[in-house]
């Protein structure tokens, strides 16, 4: 690398900085690891070519940094990183992008090594050499019917812990694209394109048949697995025979139906109500449970054998 590329790290856990610091060094970079705001910004300079950002900190939080970053036109690709859930971490960098930041990756905590790796490896590679940042040179259509058939999607596992116990009760499966020469790409940069071609339903089996096969590793020391959490378009939610062929990969698993939870994003692009209240309704009566989550007006409706209502996120999420 001709040109040592610098890299700024701030997380208010020290071993995160210092877990970055080593496998960014390891990699031939400069970075700077730190955990308080004001050795953050003395460190930030124009030769800064890369931010990893924590959003939740305990005197500056990330999104005020992002808005600090914005105000002073900064050019360095910045990196989300957080234990918040994965709609948190993606408003937050819509933000950044009305702010006029550049958003290169989410890291959602605790991140495998692999992924703070492939983050990096992206960076190291000049941005000339990067296809995917050339819209203009990309088939989408081609590749991503290629990657559906030679199944290059992978899935990533958030924890889902009860806030009482401190218990980690389930797991969502949140599914990325394992590209073959751009490395790890995610699904905000595929999943609407998907949608438009008409490839979101085998998508949509193959994150379930995967997660289905995949939550037993999660088990408890009693054998238990806990709850798995599967996204689904809603565009996915128009073949009446859907409930059948979800229950039916369950029980080929041995997978309760009761333990799973079918959550559909985008509640507003609901267009065949009347297929879909006959899909979801057919779920519950399986045991299946639902989550309906609109993040962008701040509302969800949650239906599960105890309730069915319209409450924050904050008051439903379990």
């Amino acid at each position: 690398m001709t040109n040592m590329q610098r890299i700024l790290v701030i997380d208010d856990e020290s071993d995160v900085g210092e877990l970055v610091n080593a496998v960014a060094e390891g990699m031939g970079f400069e970075c700077v690891a730190t955990t308080e705001a004001g050795t953050f910004l003395e460190a930030l300079t124009p030769a800064t070519t890369l931010i990893l950002v924590d959003l939740i900190m305990p005197e500056f939080d990330g999104i005020e940094l992002l808005r600090l970053l914005g105000k002073q036109q900064c050019k360095a690709g910045i990196v989300l990183m957080s234990g918040v859930g994965k709609r948190t971490l993606e408003s937050a960098a819509q933000l950044a992008e009305t702010l006029g930041l550049s958003i290169v990756g989410q890291l959602q905590k605790p991140f495998r090594l692999v992924d703070l790796e492939a983050v990096l490896k992206r960076h190291a590679q000049p941005v000339t050499l990067q296809p995917v940042m050339n819209e203009l040179q990309i088939n989408w259509n081609e590749e991503l019917t290629r990657a559906v058939v030679k199944d290059e999607f992978v899935l990533h596992y958030q924890p889902q812990v009860d806030i009482k116990t401190g218990r980690v009760v389930g797991v969502e499966a949140l599914v990325r694209w394992q590209h073959p020469t751009r490395g790890l790409v995610f699904p905000d940069s595929f999943i609407g394109r998907m949608e438009e071609f008409g490839l979101i339903d085998e998508l949509g089996w193959l994150v379930v048949k995967r997660g289905m096969s995949e939550v037993e590793q999660f088990a408890n020391d009693d054998g238990v697995a806990p709850m798995l959490s599967l996204n689904e378009s809603v565009y996915s939610l128009h073949d009446l025979k859907f409930p059948d062929k979800f229950v039916a990969l369950a029980e080929k698993n041995g997978v309760p139906p009761g333990n799973l939870t079918v959550e559909i994003t985008e509640s507003g692009l609901i267009k065949e109500l009347s297929n879909t209240l006959d899909i979801l309704t057919r779920l519950r009566m399986k045991q299946v449970k639902l989550s309906i989550d609109d993040f962008g007006t701040g509302y969800s409706m949650r239906r599960d054998s105890a309730c069915i209502g319209i409450a924050s996120r904050s008051q439903c999420v379990r």
